[in-house]
């Protein structure tokens, strides 16, 4: 596969190219953390010579050929400046959650309000996309609604309300029962990116090891063999892929394998590690539907 890889960096309103398409050399590697975690990413920019500062927001897209996009926004929360030879390397330490997510709102309504609504007014004042609304328990304030408060904590006030899950992906805004929804299916083959066949997950122990965590309940033992050696199943996700970086990479959208001689389905993204560095590849953690 030979692709034309291109990336960009805009920085608080100004864009920068990759060195392949005549800008800047940068690097991305990116961990999306498991679910309910903030995806937090490390952004090496080479030769800058305007310094970077801290709160400063970064939008990061790439893509092959046609294909790319926005891959996520990010808020610089740590500054390092290093020296790679004769480059000065601005190194940017990043967190995933939105601005948006952290504006301040000011909601006020009157008459029976569900949370639904509520929800809906908070994310439309913080410009926030609600993707999906699927409570576990649908309340109503009988008289009025009124928050004042940062757009994330007043939305996981009401998922707490109303004992649903709540994430924020970029501006997206998903609560849900069991699962949030996926925006579509990301299909994976080795002539779209897939570079080996998805590896069974499994973690190795020594046999005391694993004696004790199975005494202590932090995990159920799954004896393979009568070798001291043992194995034990993962729960967390069944896969791993590694496969060629792309946008669309997002925890918890849905990936369809073909091709495979080990695994071919559905399952869904648990969590990522994206590295655009020299090579743009990232592993993605998938537990099957």
């Amino acid at each position: 596969m030979n692709f034309m890889r291109w990336a960009s960096l805009t920085i608080n309103g100004v864009k920068i190219n990759h060195a392949e398409q005549d800008g800047l050399y940068f690097e991305v590697e990116y961990n999306s953390g498991k679910d309910n975690e903030i995806g937090v990413c490390k952004i090496r920019v080479y030769n800058l010579y305007q310094d970077i500062e801290v709160g400063s927001v970064i939008d990061y897209d790439f893509g092959r050929d046609f294909y790319g996009g926005r891959f996520g926004t990010f808020v610089v929360k740590k500054r390092n400046e290093i020296r790679d030879k004769a480059d000065k390397v601005q190194e940017l330490l990043c967190s995933e959650r939105a601005v948006e997510s952290s504006n301040t709102v000011s909601v006020s309504l009157k008459g029976q309000i569900s949370s639904s609504d509520a929800i809906r007014e908070i994310c439309n004042q913080a410009g926030l996309n609600m993707v999906q609304i699927e409570l576990e328990i649908e309340k109503t304030y009988p008289n009025s609604f009124s928050c004042f408060g940062k757009a994330t904590e007043e939305l996981k006030k009401i998922a707490d309300n109303t004992s649903s899950k709540f994430k924020i992906e970029g501006k997206d805004v998903y609560f849900y029962k069991d699962k949030p929804k996926s925006k579509f299916i990301i299909d994976l083959n080795f002539n779209s990116g897939l570079i080996k066949n998805p590896t069974a997950a499994e973690e190795i122990t020594l046999d005391s090891i694993q004696n004790k965590k199975a005494q202590n309940k932090e995990v159920e033992a799954n004896y393979l063999t009568e070798d001291k050696l043992k194995s034990k199943l993962s729960k967390e996700y069944d896969f791993t892929i590694e496969c060629m970086s792309l946008h669309s990479f997002k925890k918890g959208n849905i990936v369809n394998i073909s091709g495979s001689d080990t695994f071919n389905g559905l399952c869904r993204i648990c969590s990522l590690e994206m590295r655009n560095t020299n090579k743009w590849i990232t592993t993605l953690k998938v537990k099957v539907m």
